[in-house]
């Protein structure tokens, strides 16, 4: 679960933002890293509060197109004003390697993981 209370939520073509209250950057870096293990995701490039998540082989993704899952996923962790604190996800790749199958496939991840994350938040 993650903690804090969610004053702000915003879609956006690429992902979503999102703002907190009653948390902390370190406190929710944790949490996103404890959600993405659970979801089978590791992270793969920077750190907790700014970094890359991802799931599956890239390798195998090139090879075999879009039979073979893998999606990757950017977030950053920020200050915003009023003692907030801002968590921008985005897609870090467009699943266009996979074709047509692969972008859907990107696209109903990300929705996915867009309304997971604010049915976790514990308010």
């Amino acid at each position: 679960m993650i903690t804090g209370k969610l004053v702000s939520f915003t879609e956006t073509k690429s992902g979503a933002d999102y703002v907190f209250e009653r948390t902390t950057a370190a406190q929710l870096g944790a949490d996103l890293e404890r959600f993405f293990q659970d979801e089978r995701y590791r992270l793969e490039l920077g750190t907790a509060q700014d970094g890359t998540y991802g799931r599956g082989s890239a390798a195998l993704r090139f090879l075999l197109g879009g039979f073979v899952p893998r999606y990757k996923y950017s977030i950053k962790i920020s200050d915003a004003p009023n003692d907030k604190i801002r968590l921008e996800f985005l897609k870090a790749m467009s699943g266009a390697m996979g074709g047509v199958i692969g972008a859907r496939k990107m696209r109903k991840e990300t929705g996915r993981l867009i309304e997971k994350l604010k049915t976790s938040i514990l308010s």
